[in-house]
């Protein structure tokens, strides 16, 4: 519920929906999903503007990613750390994220973290 209010312009009932997510996990300890539903509150804080907010839960999305061994949601959340951040230290989480991949692996997540990483070489 909280992805569709997020996609429909309803950034207050998405985050309260995204809060719930998150209260359940550390309520229940079920954190399977934990890491993508701390991502996307932590892109929607970004893009309303809560930069402290946002970096905060798309380090914790990473950092329990990496515990979980899930690298296309380590992928994932370091892709949205770097485009929140541009700076170098955000480049070299999402150049750490890539590089677990072959280079002959071609998915939208991995194309768009290597544009990324060739933009801010290039910027």
């Amino acid at each position: 519920l909280a992805e569709t209010a997020a996609i429909a312009g309803r950034g207050d009932e998405a985050l309260a929906g995204y809060d719930d997510a998150v209260a359940f996990a550390e309520r229940t300890g079920e954190r399977y999903y934990l890491a993508d539903i701390l991502r996307r509150r932590g892109e929607l804080r970004g893009a309303r503007g809560d930069s402290a907010g946002a970096e905060a839960d798309l380090r914790a999305a990473l950092d329990l990613a990496r515990a979980q061994g899930a690298r296309s949601l380590s992928l994932r959340a370091a892709a949205a750390l770097h485009g929140l951040l541009r700076t170098d230290t955000a480049r070299r989480e999402l150049a750490l994220e890539a590089g677990w991949f072959p280079d002959d692996l071609d998915t939208a997540d991995l194309r768009a973290a290597r544009a990324a990483l060739a933009s801010h070489a290039a910027g």
